[in-house]
């Protein structure tokens, strides 16, 4: 039988008390969602399926219109909570409520179009119980909207990113490949940016503040999920270069505080490098006069930093296929 209840503007589906849950936990798993009824059951399963079981599932419906509510009750098992907000237009709210109704020690997110193989928390949770990162990921399959394979996701060139190095390559970290600890979290108050200007781009302004404040991040090399790309996916290109530059602008100014940063990159570094990623984008779409207008861009930017970028996507290709039979 289900009882709900309304806290803090959140409907929840309570499914009683389960003894094999109470106390602490080691993961809270939040996978927000919006219409995606059809394919959230398969996320769900790919999490109960895990060979590791000290967990809670959270499903935060960002004002779904479809049957997301049923579906989730559909499942028999109390480590399930239905959350019901009231729509935000981006992940960051979801996962927000997710994160304020969580009690594991880790916090992994999973989209609800992605899923994880069987061995995800189990092997995440090794290294988590060593106490020396706050911030744990891998490499994830990538496939298209018709669930075709397309190659690999995941950190290219450090194992161990720091955060300057983050801020001056990409976000190699997919969402659904990141457990975060709690404890780093509550201490520096953060979670996800709910503004305009952070759609699309949330999830690696948090790993970014997260390492700024001194968290340590472990990738393990291993290929542990399937990032899915629906035709409908939230976001378009331009929302998320346009944000990009909001984010690089406040990172920088950070910087600007903070002069003792290692290899401080500048404004013009980061905006030539994204100028770069967006000439390569146009590119891969065969739009070549496109391209060549940004890589014009990049040059202007920053020639040296334009030339670093090449350098770096020559050796993200060769990490790349090395880790590419990981996930045959």
């Amino acid at each position: 039988m289900f009882n709900c209840s309304m806290r803090c503007g959140i409907l929840e589906i309570d499914r009683g008390h389960d003894p094999s849950v109470a106390g602490p936990i080691l993961f809270s798993v939040i996978i927000p969602t919006f219409n995606r009824a059809h394919l959230l059951g398969t996320a769900i399963d790919s999490v109960l399926d895990q060979t590791f079981k000290d967990f809670e599932i959270l499903i935060v419906d960002n004002g779904s219109t479809d049957n997301t509510q049923e579906v989730v009750q559909g499942i028999k098992d109390a480590r399930v909570k239905y959350l019901y907000i009231e729509p935000t237009g981006s992940p960051a709210g979801p996962r927000n409520a997710g994160l304020r109704s969580s009690r594991g020690k880790w916090l992994a997110f999973l989209d609800s179009d992605d899923v994880w193989f069987p061995e995800k928390l189990e092997r995440i949770g090794a290294i988590a119980e060593t106490n020396a990162y706050d911030l744990i990921s891998h490499f994830q399959e990538k496939t298209d909207e018709r669930g075709r394979y397309v190659g690999v996701m995941g950190p290219r060139l450090n194992m161990e990113p720091s955060y300057i190095e983050l801020l001056t390559t990409e976000n190699t970290f997919a969402t659904s490949s990141v457990v975060v600890r709690r404890e780093i979290l509550e201490r520096h108050e953060l979670k996800f940016r709910l503004e305009s200007g952070y759609v699309a781009i949330e999830d690696y302004d948090l790993w970014l503040r997260i390492l700024r404040v001194g968290g340590k991040s472990f990738v393990l090399p291993s290929v542990l999920g399937r990032n899915y790309a629906p035709r409908n996916h939230l976001g378009s290109e331009e929302i998320f270069f346009k944000n990009m530059r909001c984010l690089i602008s406040d990172h920088v100014e950070w910087l600007k505080e903070n002069v003792d940063q290692p290899r401080r990159p500048t404004r013009r570094q980061l905006i030539a490098g994204l100028a770069m990623r967006r000439g390569m984008t146009a590119l891969r779409r065969h739009a070549v006069g496109q391209s060549l207008l940004w890589f014009f861009e990049a040059a202007i930017a920053s020639p040296y930093h334009s030339v670093r970028y090449i350098g770096m996507r020559v050796r993200e290709r060769m990490l790349l296929k090395s880790v590419k039979d990981l996930s045959k």
